[in-house]
């Protein structure tokens, strides 16, 4: 008997051939985030935010103009990955992976 798994797929417009096989570095770039939530305890405003865990708060500010996906990259959640939109930002345990020119993610 087999055992089949449940893999999420991520796809990317534009590729002519769904089979095409691309390495991530040539789709995205990453960048680092810089905030910390300890130091946004008094800061509130309508932009999301999100740590490891999902949506933290909503704050004044956001780094990200555009979809991104996020990867975690310290704490008990290493490695997850999850997709944002546009005018949010995450805390700086997780990094950004944003798409290179022409790269659209949907």
């Amino acid at each position: 008997m087999s055992e089949e798994k449940l893999v999420p797929k991520l796809r990317f417009s534009g590729f002519k051939n769904l089979w095409d096989t691309y390495k991530l570095k040539d789709l995205l770039q990453n960048k680092s985030s810089n905030i910390s939530i300890n130091q946004l305890d008094e800061n509130i405003g309508e932009y999301p935010l999100y740590g490891a865990g999902g949506f933290l708060k909503s704050i004044d500010f956001y780094e990200m103009d555009c979809d991104y996906i996020s990867i975690v990259k310290d704490g008990s959640g290493v490695g997850n990955i999850s997709f944002h939109e546009k005018n949010s930002s995450i805390v700086n345990t997780s990094q950004y992976l944003l798409p290179k020119d022409n790269i659209v993610l949907i």
